[in-house]
């Protein structure tokens, strides 16, 4: 993944862990994705915690419902803004990568 990339997803997720936190106990889960550069994870977890994974990084990212939206910050200040989606994944325009829809996995 380049590493612009990188530094953008990361300065975005941290700006929106720096917002107020509103949590939701539906969203916890698994979410798979892709981009040119590969495969993308995002696990959100109780209590707002999460990762966003790539084939070379791991980022540990903090998110909060906001309406319609799950923001996702890094500590880095990175922000990235996902649309709920009607069947339960999310989209995001991710800035240097473009728009990833992350299918939320079965248990």
């Amino acid at each position: 993944m380049p590493a612009r990339l990188i530094r953008a997803l990361a300065a975005t997720l941290l700006v929106l862990a720096l917002a107020a936190c509103g949590h939701d106990p539906s969203l916890p889960g698994s979410y798979a994705g892709s981009t040119p550069e590969g495969p993308v994870t995002l696990e959100i977890k109780d209590g707002g915690k999460g990762s966003w994974s790539t084939p070379g990084e791991d980022i540990a990212v903090t998110w909060e419902r906001r309406g319609d939206e799950v923001w996702l910050h890094t500590r880095s200040g990175g922000v990235v803004i996902c649309a709920l989606r009607p069947d339960g994944g999310l989209e995001a325009d991710v800035p240097g990568v473009g728009r990833i829809v992350l299918e939320r996995k079965r248990q």
